[in-house]
């Protein structure tokens, strides 16, 4: 069954603009905010560059340097997606019915909630590299600082994919299947006269987890997501390993 549910979530959401002036001021308020992050991205990464260059031979490196690197040539290709993306969905440029069920999946749930996973776990690695190597710094400083740099790159977007990966197939997104837009959507999808007594389907890939994970498994790992969610999101985990590092500063 086509995935009418993620179409009806993005057609639901469209709010056309009121006139053809705040389209473009719309436009260019974001082009603005999406040219000054490039370059404030770029300007940060040749500063790291520089840094790297010119660190004194037998120093060891800086283990938070390729993370943000590769942090900051994410935001330069995420932020722009996302701009450009909602400036064409919200303002209704693109209808809904040119929205396939893949490009919806992928356009919309898997790569923006991606991003936003890999934005807020990023400051939660650089607060756990600065944990490991302050408080356990006897240990750590015996590491490779070169091969523990590169070993912390990957896992600060792995990580983000794993999670983002085990978050949608377990979330059925119910937060936003409200709205008579989106109930009109979903009638009319099912070929009903009206939205009363309407029973909405399953969003992909949610829709594939419920048919092969029993719903106690699948509340388990939900559940569990969210807590992670709650300690990265409003940096509870950061701010524990923070306090740490403030403690060990203090003996």
């Amino acid at each position: 069954m086509p995935d009418i549910v993620c179409t009806c979530m993005y057609e639901a959401y469209i709010d056309p603009p009121m006139s053809v002036w705040t389209l473009i001021l719309d436009f260019l308020c974001s082009l603005v905010i999406g040219v000054l992050g490039v370059i404030v991205n770029y300007k940060f990464i040749r500063k790291l560059q520089k840094e790297k260059q010119s660190r004194p031979e037998g120093r060891k490196g800086n283990v938070i340097e390729p993370v943000m690197q590769l942090f900051c040539k994410f935001q330069i290709i995420y932020w722009p997606y996302y701009l450009l993306y909602f400036w064409l969905s919200l303002n209704g440029i693109v209808p809904s019915s040119l929205i396939s069920d893949w490009s919806c999946m992928l356009g919309t749930i898997a790569v923006i909630k991606l991003g936003r996973n890999v934005i807020a776990w990023n400051s939660f690695f650089v607060a756990f590299i600065r944990y490991t190597y302050i408080v356990h710094r006897e240990k750590s400083n015996q590491w490779d600082f070169d091969r523990v740099g590169k070993w912390f790159r990957v896992a600060s977007v792995a990580i983000p994919i794993v999670y983002n990966t085990i978050d949608n197939f377990t979330n059925g997104f119910w937060e936003y299947q409200h709205g008579d837009a989106f109930a009109n959507c979903i009638s009319l999808n099912l070929g009903l006269n009206n939205t009363s007594n309407i029973t909405i389907p399953n969003i992909y890939p949610y829709a594939w987890t419920v048919e092969y994970l029993p719903q106690y498994l699948i509340l388990g790992i939900y559940y569990t997501v969210w807590v992670l969610k709650v300690l990265i999101y409003a940096n509870i985990a950061d701010g524990y390993l923070y306090l740490s590092i403030y403690r060990c500063i203090k003996r």
